[in-house]
């Protein structure tokens, strides 16, 4: 593991929530003083993504880390508010998926369903809020 992908994965964990190539390239340039360009971190994303350990959130083109303990991810949940994600691993959700796409003959490569709202923190300090 070279020291960027290094940086550029502590970035992720650091973050705690999806984040664009930009960030890590921001944080790098401020933090360190040493410039690094966008490109250069969505390689080392794709290669991240290839070896399972981070996910692309399509709906947010940012990208988190992977869960340890989830095998399967069938639902991803986005706090709109913290940006937090959960990963679902769902039977039901996965099965539908497929007899969706077969019955059409799609074979799809990947199938997490997004799913955008708040969080039970975020929900409970919202309610209290009000």
């Amino acid at each position: 593991m070279t020291p960027l992908r290094k940086d550029v994965l502590h970035n992720l964990w650091k973050a705690g929530a999806p984040i664009g190539a930009y960030t890590p390239a921001s944080s790098l340039r401020d933090d360190q003083g040493r410039g690094i360009a966008g490109p250069s971190v969505y390689r080392i994303l794709k290669l991240f993504s290839a070896a399972g350990l981070v996910r692309r959130v399509d709906s947010k083109h940012s990208y988190c880390l992977i869960g340890l303990v989830t095998a399967q991810t069938d639902v991803l949940m986005m706090c709109d508010d913290c940006g937090r994600v959960a990963e679902i691993s769902a039977d039901k959700v996965r099965n539908l998926l497929s007899d969706c796409s077969g019955s059409v003959g799609f074979r799809p490569s990947s199938q997490p369903v997004e799913v955008a709202g708040r969080c039970l923190d975020c929900t409970q300090v919202y309610v209290r809020d009000k």
